[in-house]
């Protein structure tokens, strides 16, 4: 599944994040605000019923404009985080997944990116995050869920 950069985008102005977003240097600061932020309760419902569907571990994961460019490619640069989705509390499942979700759009802030966006030339304010959810393929051990294949490359 997908997450539009227009939700990016609602969320930013619904949590007044502009500032904080581009004025802030530290990556904790940017992410404990981002976290506070809160989804509209329409797009927190579709959320909720696309995670009753899934009970393996899933990948949520960034996909910015700028994450794919030929020119400077920003593969890596972003966060991706593995939910083990495996909570017996949904609520509990919920709460990690929305979360994900708001830190891939901290990460589009973190020092990293606005580091290479600068030595790039890229206005941070033309940066647009969508956000992918993916399920783990890979295999159960005991208690332990293995990936078949994991990586991130940049060239």
């Amino acid at each position: 599944a997908a997450i539009g950069t227009d939700v990016f985008d609602k969320f930013l102005d619904r949590n007044k994040l502009h500032s904080i977003a581009l004025e802030s240097a530290d990556d904790a600061h940017i992410a404990k605000n981002f976290l506070k932020g809160v989804f509209s309760p329409k797009l927190t419902d579709e959320l909720a019923s696309f995670l009753k569907l899934i009970d393996e571990p899933i990948v949520v994961r960034s996909s910015s404009l700028s994450e794919d460019s030929l020119s400077q490619p920003f593969a890596g640069l972003y966060t991706t985080y593995f939910i083990p989705n495996n909570n017996k509390k949904f609520e509990e499942r919920l709460e990690m997944f929305l979360n994900a979700i708001k830190l891939v759009y901290a990460s589009t802030f973190f020092a990293n990116p606005k580091a290479f966006m600068e030595a790039n030339s890229i206005a941070l304010e033309s940066e647009k995050m969508a956000v992918l959810i993916q399920k783990v393929v890979g295999r159960q051990h005991d208690n332990l869920y293995y990936p078949d294949l994991a990586g991130v490359a940049q060239s």
